[in-house]
């Protein structure tokens, strides 16, 4: 029963596989009844043709084949005197083509060949280069030759030669036998590069020759740099030129030179003593007469060696003569300049002469300058003359001499003169007595008509001056200020230039005593005005402090000259020492009543500060012009005790001297 069932699950099994068989059996047989029928075609199927070209074998029938389908291999074709190689899908290809493939269109397949080689109708073809086959080839009798498609034959170059192919050396127009062609090839012959170097291989030349020439050097000829010891001579190359066989390098050859140098032996003014070339590393000998050197002015001279120490040549030098001298001494004579002897005095050659002390035998206004030869660099015996200024340095121009210098001498009381060779001394010039100078005392008499700015401005220690007039001419009325010869810009200003020491000031002339003439010259004790002078400005004598006395030996005492006209504001203010004043008006002056009180000349503007301007020290007041005493003009003038008025006067007005409460006597 098991059994049973077991072949009944078995069945099914067989079955299946018992249709299986019967379908591949019949596939099978269907298909090998299509691959063995006409042309490989299946009904109503697209088909491709394929040709067989032979290229000279036996026919081979043409194919018909299905799409998808294989190209059926044929059997092989055969030619003459060849072998058969194989179907080729390209006429210029021997590559064979594949059965196995499906093709996809229509094509031609060609046949291959290869000439049978145990043929007696096929040759054999050789192409040689100097019995070595480069090339083979093979060909039917009677055929025209085969043409050679190698590499162009080349020939090794010889060492004379370089070959160059030209052609083979037979042509054969048809095959008859085995051919062997050999290259023939031309020659040229080669040129080699030939070097010249110098010693330091550094390039001389470089040429081309050709083989078997003999190479030769263009150039200059090598150089080598000498040194101190040696010259270098070019004598040869190497190594030794010959003909040309190949490439070659030729470096120059030199041979060393001692070198000799030019040494000199000279004397001192260069004259050749002795000159040769001697060889380096030799000592030079000196072998001349013994070098001399006339003596000169200054010295005497002896031979004492050569200017270098003698040693081995090493270049070329120069010896120079070299002496030891021995100076010359010469006698100086000093006379005074009348020839008295002063002083006589040996001294060496170009050394300086001491002279004696200054002379002074010409009086006080003339002064020793110098020496009638220079003092230094004495070469040779001489005298010197003694020489004599005057003090005053001066010009005469148009017959009038203007002074423009002073030597200081030493003086302390000095007198400008009045006339200078008989000419008028008219002018002192700027700097006159610019250095400093002792003078105490000095004198400028009335021929003097123009004094420059600053002409005595070095008098630092002047205690009296006499001067023709104040500032630079008698007249002028912009420069009347006593500093003005100090070099002050103005009067105001000036009295810091006048020298503390001045204490006495005397004017001879002029009409002018200028606004700020004296202002602040504090020092001045007294001053002399001529009875010339017209005018005396605005604060002329303001703030002389010191000032004791004016046209009078006696302190106190200040004497204003009748011929003056006019007296500024302020002409004596901050006076200190007046007791007793001579004025030849009262106030400013006589022709109007303006400024007409005492004060006016000490600062008061109107006569209510004639007591607190008027100096508290006058007691005296003398009075020489005018004709009327204003009303209020010695207002409170407490302190004078004394005025006297002249026969000239005719009215004196209310209150003339109301506040005179010292006033003791009044006379007219």
């Amino acid at each position: 029963m098991e059994e049973k069932k077991k072949r009944s699950k078995l069945l099914p099994i067989f079955l299946i596989a018992g249709v299986v068989i019967i379908i591949s059996l019949g596939l099978v047989i269907y298909f090998s009844c299509f691959r063995s029928g006409d042309d490989n075609v299946l009904p109503n199927a697209k088909t491709f043709t394929v040709t067989f070209e032979t290229n000279g074998g036996s026919a081979v029938k043409s194919q018909n084949i299905s799409e998808g389908g294989r190209v059926t291999k044929p059997q092989d074709p055969t030619k003459e005197y060849y072998i058969f190689d194989g179907w080729s899908y390209s006429e210029s290809s021997n590559e064979e083509y594949n059965f196995s493939s499906r093709p996809s269109g229509s094509f031609t397949l060609y046949a291959f060949w290869r000439l049978d080689l145990n043929s007696d109708n096929v040759y054999k073809i050789s192409w040689t280069v100097d019995g070595v086959g480069i090339l083979t080839k093979y060909a039917l009798i009677g055929e025209e030759p085969p043409v050679y498609d190698g590499l162009t034959p080349n020939r090794e170059s010889s060492a004379q030669y370089d070959y160059h192919f030209a052609s083979w050396d037979s042509v054969t127009s048809s095959i008859t036998n085995d051919i062997t062609y050999t290259a023939v090839f031309s020659r040229t012959l080669r040129s080699y590069q030939i070097t010249f170097n110098n010693y330091n291989n550094t390039l001389l030349e470089t040429q081309s020759f050709p083989y078997g020439s003999l190479p030769f050097y263009t150039g200059f000829d090598p150089v080598k740099t000498g040194n101190d010891e040696f010259d270098y001579i070019f004598t040869s190359w190497d190594p030794v030129i010959t003909e040309v066989s190949g490439n070659a390098t030729y470096t120059a050859v030199f041979e060393p030179s001692v070198k000799s140098y030019l040494i000199k032996f000279l004397n001192y003014d260069n004259t050749v003593l002795q000159s040769g070339l001697v060889p380096y590393g030799s000592v030079p000998v000196y072998e001349g007469e013994t070098p001399t050197r006339p003596s000169d002015q200054q010295y005497s001279y002896t031979f004492s060696g050569w200017n270098n120490q003698i040693v081995n040549v090493t270049f070329t030098t120069t010896y120079t003569a070299t002496y030891s001298n021995t100076l010359n001494q010469y006698e100086v004579t000093f006379r005074d300049f009348d020839n008295t002897f002063l002083d006589s005095k040996f001294v060496d050659y170009g050394s300086s002469v001491v002279p004696p002390l200054e002379p002074d035998s010409m009086g006080d206004y003339f002064y020793f300058s110098s020496w009638s030869q220079p003092l230094t660099n004495i070469t040779d015996t001489i005298t010197i003359i003694a020489q004599y200024h005057y003090v005053f340095g001066y010009e005469a121009i148009e017959n009038q001499v203007s002074i423009f210098s002073y030597h200081n001498k030493g003086l302390l009381d000095v007198v400008v003169p009045s006339s200078i060779e008989g000419l008028p001394v008219t002018k002192i010039l700027s700097n006159t007595f610019n250095t400093s100078s002792p003078i105490t005392q000095i004198y400028v008499p009335l021929s003097i008509t123009n004094i420059e700015k600053g002409s005595f401005r070095g008098l630092r220690y002047l205690e009296s001056i006499t001067l023709p007039f104040i500032g630079s001419n008698p007249n002028d009325l912009a420069t009347s200020y006593f500093s003005y010869i100090y070099n002050a810009n103005d009067g105001l200003t000036g009295g810091n230039v006048v020298p503390g020491s001045l204490k006495n000031v005397t004017i001879l002339g002029g009409t002018v005593i200028g606004d700020y003439a004296f202002y602040a010259c504090m020092n001045i004790e007294s001053i002399v005005i001529p009875s010339s002078i017209l005018t005396i400005g605005d604060h002329a004598f303001d703030f002389c402090i010191g000032l004791k006395n004016l046209n009078s030996e006696f302190d106190g005492d200040f004497i204003v000259p009748s011929s003056v006209l006019d007296i500024g504001f302020s002409a004596f203010g901050n006076s200190s020492y007046i007791e007793k004043i001579t004025l030849p008006f009262i106030g400013k002056n006589t022709t109007t009543s303006d400024n007409s009180h005492f004060g006016y000349i000490f600062g008061a503007e109107n006569f209510m500060g004639n007591q607190g301007f008027t100096p508290s020290s006058i007691s005296t007041v003398i009075i020489k012009g005018g004709t009327v005493v204003y009303e209020n003009a010695f207002l409170g003038c407490e302190n004078i005790e004394k005025i006297v008025l002249p026969l000239t006067i005719t009215e004196i007005q209310n209150n003339a001297f109301n506040g005179c409460n010292s006033l003791d006597y009044l006379v007219i």
